[in-house]
């Protein structure tokens, strides 16, 4: 299920890079903070539970948002909500 490992690897590589464009944008003078976290635009379970690992540590590591302190929705589908996918999303 989903696109080849190659794809996805350069998307979010290229995900990467604009979120820490974004940040260094932002700068450091106001913190940013997060009301709520949302991953959708195509279905995200369609990553890997690796890749979605490496999303969520985008979101944290380069973003800021401390996904475990706001709300997060997940665009899903039944076909890609699998075990170890989930299980990374409820950490």
């Amino acid at each position: 299920i989903g696109a080849p490992e190659e794809l996805t690897t350069r998307y979010l590589d290229a995900l990467d890079r604009q979120a820490l464009a974004v940040r260094e944008a932002l700068g450091d003078e106001e913190p940013v903070r997060f009301a709520a976290a949302a991953f959708g635009g195509g279905t995200p379970t369609f990553l890997t539970a690796g890749e979605l690992e490496r999303l969520c540590d985008i979101a944290e590591k380069r973003m800021g948002a401390d996904l475990s302190a706001v709300p997060l929705s997940v665009e899903t589908s039944p076909s890609t909500a699998t075990a170890d996918r989930l299980a990374v999303l409820a950490d």
